[in-house]
């Protein structure tokens, strides 16, 4: 696979999981709403696993003779504005991508961290009110809080 098409392919991953966050992020969260992004999240990081691993087998393929150890991305992307300067502005772009996923992440997380206090909000809620009615509730089932009308 060619260079350039698996810079390309990383960079459109990357822009597809910031849509998704910007998709999560303008609806109403919830379980499901959550879980599909979740579920898309695994499968768009799995092809960045595979392009990752295509481009640095690529690398070392076509720079036999660098001295640079790849063995991630970022290590990739350094060794390729340095190896392959024609290459920069896919490069660029690539870091721009992962630069925006790294901001709508931040995103969804500041939105899911308000959404756990909301929840944790509702629970003490109904923990009040469970104590509330717990006060009128009598242990002698046959007892009445107001008159005791069998005795």
């Amino acid at each position: 696979m060619e260079i350039k098409k698996i810079l390309s392919g990383l960079t459109g991953a990357f822009k597809q999981l910031v849509k998704a966050n910007e998709v999560f992020s303008g609806k109403e969260p919830g379980a499901e709403s959550f879980r599909a992004l979740v579920d898309q999240r695994e499968l768009m990081m799995e092809d960045v696993e595979h392009l990752t691993h295509e481009l640095i087998k690529e690398i070392n393929h076509i720079y036999r003779d660098n001295s640079f150890a790849c063995k991630n991305l970022s290590e990739a992307v350094r060794a390729l504005l340095v190896l392959a300067p024609d290459l920069s502005e896919k490069c660029e772009n690539l870091k721009d991508s992962l630069s925006a996923l790294v901001a709508s992440d931040k995103q969804v997380e500041k939105k899911i961290s308000d959404l756990k206090d909301s929840v944790k909000t509702e629970i003490s809620k109904v923990r009040k009110g469970s104590k509330v009615l717990k006060g009128y509730k009598q242990p002698d089932p046959m007892g009445s809080c107001f008159i005791n009308k069998i005795k």
